[in-house]
Formats: C-alpha cells, sequence, structure tokens
C-alpha cells in the first residue's frame, strides 16, 4: 500500500512532479529539475514612482542604476543555473509562486537548448495554471518549432508577458503576436533582422489581434535598420495600444526615427487607410444590424409568450373594467410596447459587440480640403532610441512632436513623456534638450495627477 502511493501520479496542477515524472515515463533525451521561489510581496510607495517617473523624464538616461541591479541579480541567477546545468546536465527550471502559493511564473535561464518536447509537455500543464502570467526564456537557444509550441498553447492560458532576451530564435517570432492576452513582449539581443521586423510590424496594424492588446515591444539590440523602423513606424499610424517601443542599440539613422516621429504628429491618410476605414464601418454597421435583428426577434417572442399567458388567465369580474380603462388611459403616454423592444435591443446589441471605434474615427480626422488628416498617435508614451546612429535632425524632429503635443487640445492619449535618444551623434548640451525636458515634464504632470487623500465629508466650495 506504501509502494502504491509513492508511485501515485501527480496531476498537471503541480508542476513541480508533474514536468519530471512526464519525462521520465517518455524517456527524453533530456533531464529536467525544477525549482521553486517566492515572490516578493509587492508594496505600493504611490510617493517614490512618481519621483522616479518625474526623473525619467530627462533626455539622459537615469535608469542605468537600476538596470545594473537587475542584471545582477539576473546574472547570479544564471549563474546558478549554469553550473547546475553544466554539473549534471540537466535543464533547470525555476517555478515562481506567489505568496498565496499560485504559480505566477516559468523561467528557463542558461540551458544549452529549449526542446521542443518540452514546451509540448509545459502545454499539457499551462491550461491548469490560471495564475501563470509571465513566461522567461534567456540564454536558451530555441528552434521554430519550439517557439511554435509556445505559441500553441498560449490561447489556453493566461500569459500576458514573454521575455525571450538572449534567446536566438531564427523564426516564427510573428505567431506570439497572434496570443488573444499578450501584453509585454521582449525579444532584446534576439538577432532580429529587418525581415524579422517588418513581420512582427505588420502583426502590429489595425485590426490585427496586437494593435489591440500588446502595450509594450522591446527589441533592442537587434540588427533593425531604416527599413524596419519604417515598418514601425507605418504601424504606429493606427496602433492605439502600444505604449512603450524599445528600439535601443540597432543602426537607425535619423530616416528611420523620421518615420517614426512622424506618425505620432499630423499626417494624412492614404487612399488605403480611407478605403480601409470605410470597409470597417460598413462591416460594422452590417454586424450591428444583424445582430439587432436577432435580438429584436427574440425579445418580441418573449413579449408574445407573456402576452399570450396573460389573456390565457381566466378573466376578471366586471367590476374591474372601469380601473382597466383608466390603467390603459394613463399608460398611453408612456411608450409603447414595440418602442421598449427597440431600445432594450439597441442595449443588447450595443453590450455584444460594443461602440464602434477605429483609429481613424471622426474624434482623430480631420477634413482639409481634398484630403483627410490624423491628429496623430497619442497612445505611444515611451519611445527609447539610444544608441543608434542618429544625429541632430532627429533632435529637431523630436523637439516639433512634444511642441505639436503640447498644443494639441484634444487628446486621445498623453502623448509622449519619455525619450530616451543618448548614445548617438548628438550634441551634448543645446537649448534643444532644455525646451524638450520642460515639455516632457509638462507632458507627465497632466497624465500623473497628484495623489490626494480621500475625504468623506462635503467637498468645500470657497
Amino acid at each position: 500500500m506504501e509502494h502504491r502511493q509513492s508511485l501515485e501520479v501527480p496531476y498537471p496542477t503541480d508542476v513541480v512532479s508533474f514536468l519530471p515524472y512526464v519525462c521520465e515515463q517518455l524517456q527524453t533525451p533530456f533531464r529536467i529539475r525544477v525549482r521553486t521561489a517566492v515572490q516578493e510581496e509587492y508594496i505600493s510607495k504611490t510617493e517614490e514612482k512618481s519621483k522616479k517617473i518625474r526623473s525619467k523624464t530627462t533626455l539622459v538616461q537615469r535608469t542605468s542604476r537600476t538596470q545594473q541591479s537587475q542584471d545582477v541579480d539576473t546574472a547570479s541567477d544564471s549563474a546558478a543555473a549554469r553550473n547546475t546545468f553544466y554539473e549534471t546536465g540537466e535543464i533547470v527550471i525555476t517555478a515562481l509562486y506567489d505568496v498565496s502559493d499560485r504559480l505566477v511564473e516559468l523561467k528557463f535561464n542558461r540551458c544549452r537548448e529549449i526542446p521542443r518536447l518540452l514546451m509540448k509537455i509545459i502545454g499539457l500543464c499551462v491550461p491548469y495554471q490560471p495564475y501563470l502570467s509571465k513566461i522567461t526564456i534567456r540564454w536558451s537557444p530555441m528552434s521554430g518549432v519550439a517557439l511554435y509550441e509556445v505559441a500553441k498553447f498560449l490561447p489556453q492560458s493566461q500569459v500576458t508577458e514573454i521575455i525571450l532576451d538572449d534567446t536566438s530564435v531564427p523564426e516564427n517570432h510573428w505567431m506570439l503576436l497572434e496570443h488573444p492576452h499578450l501584453k509585454h513582449l521582449s525579444l532584446d539581443r534576439c538577432k532580429i533582422s529587418d525581415t524579422d521586423c517588418i513581420v512582427i510590424a505588420n502583426k502590429l496594424v489595425y485590426p490585427l489581434v496586437a494593435s489591440k492588446i500588446l502595450s509594450i515591444l522591446s527589441i533592442a539590440s537587434n540588427d533593425i535598420t531604416d527599413v524596419g523602423a519604417n515598418a514601425l513606424g507605418e504601424a504606429l499610424r493606427s496602433n492605439r495600444t502600444l505604449q512603450h517601443l524599445n528600439l535601443a542599440g540597432n543602426e537607425i539613422t535619423d530616416i528611420g526615427a523620421s518615420n517614426i516621429l512622424c506618425s505620432l504628429s499630423e499626417f494624412y491618410l492614404t487612399t488605403n487607410e480611407l478605403k480601409t476605414k470605410r470597409q470597417r464601418l460598413l462591416e460594422y454597421l452590417k454586424l450591428k444590424k444583424e445582430v439587432y435583428d436577432k435580438c429584436l426577434l427574440e425579445l418580441t417572442a418573449s413579449s408574445k409568450e407573456k402576452s399570450h399567458d396573460e389573456f390565457s388567465r381566466p378573466s376578471k369580474k366586471k367590476t374591474t373594467s372601469a380601473q382597466s380603462k383608466k390603467s390603459v388611459m394613463s399608460v398611453r403616454g408612456e411608450p409603447s410596447s414595440a418602442d421598449t423592444i427597440s431600445m432594450r435591443a439597441d442595449m443588447m446589441t450595443t453590450e455584444l459587440i460594443g461602440s464602434y471605434s477605429d483609429p481613424y474615427s471622426s474624434e482623430e480626422t480631420k477634413a482639409r480640403g481634398e484630403f483627410v488628416s490624423c491628429v496623430g498617435n497619442m497612445s505611444l508614451c515611451s519611445l527609447n532610441l539610444s544608441f543608434n546612429n542618429l544625429g541632430f535632425a532627429t533632435v529637431k524632429n523630436l523637439l516639433n512632436v512634444l511642441q505639436y503635443q503640447e498644443t494639441l487640445c484634444q487628446k486621445t492619449g498623453p502623448g509622449l513623456m519619455r525619450v530616451l535618444i543618448e548614445g548617438n551623434n548628438i550634441p551634448v548640451e543645446c537649448a534643444e534638450y532644455l525646451l524638450m525636458d520642460e515639455l516632457l515634464e509638462r507632458a507627465v504632470s497632466k497624465a500623473v495627477k497628484p495623489v490626494r487623500k480621500i475625504e468623506r465629508g462635503k467637498p468645500k466650495i470657497k
């Protein structure tokens, strides 16, 4: 009896026991070991956050210390994993749990290679981990088919963040952007070329899935030139969800940066953009009409059933006829049942398909003679162009963008609040820097309101 209990099959809910067990049963050519760690409890410090945000508004990079501390932590973890791997030949996986003993992250560090079969096995556990929100793979080469397995189990998960820094993946990056929950994707130092960047940028064009979900994209220290930057600039014309874009350490010049910055200020819509805008509107109206008709039929049928049940009841005495006449006379001033059903059907339709939303809606476009212009992308808040091949022309273009966003009256978003351009062929000091710092500080002060104590009493009127 004791022997049977010791050989009890672990469930997918227990990742620490299930993964090694399945690998042993399948006699995989690799060995794995799952380590556990506890995530530190989050403590909100609003005052310190506001100070950090203000310090980041300047053009001089002031986040190097925090990055160095993170690098030190990750270096220590990766060193331990590396030593363990080379000593035992195992693939070490770190399962990070929160204080409530719920799996929130899976980490892979310093693996010789991530096998496809291992990703398949992990895919068996993912549906049973509702709090798993992050997957980190660093210094661990992956094949395109292994990444394909990751993309396969993502729709069955709640993963919102994928970190593949320093991981050489030759293909299939774009598959991750088809996941409907992915909000943060990091591909730093992954040998991303212009071809890969174009494919990624095409996935960010509205109305694709990534254009509505992804808010952070980091592709720093890759092989991206002006060709890839141009594709990203085209995607930013219609994307209204991406808030942080990291392009540091690439080979972008003033030409590529100009195409990105042009999408952040007023631009004219092309013929194709106007055509697709009208197509989206027609598709929405067609869908709304179909859903409205279905809702109207259901409500009408249900109201007829109710009225039939009421008439089928035994009639009351004639003494109540006078009262019924009075009630009919009083109801005449109110909306009829048909109008009520129509209003309810309209409300149900809006709840089912939502209100019409488009990056080129009437709130964001203006008619200028024969052309139509867009106010620009006001959703991108953070842009990192450090350590590229930029010149003083980018500084001027950036100042023009910030001045334009400052003077814009009706904003659909906060606009740029953080810009990093150090490490380029630009002056150390100039008057433009002071102006940009002031504009960025104003943008942050408008977007981040000061924290006030909640007073439950009546407001004072001066």
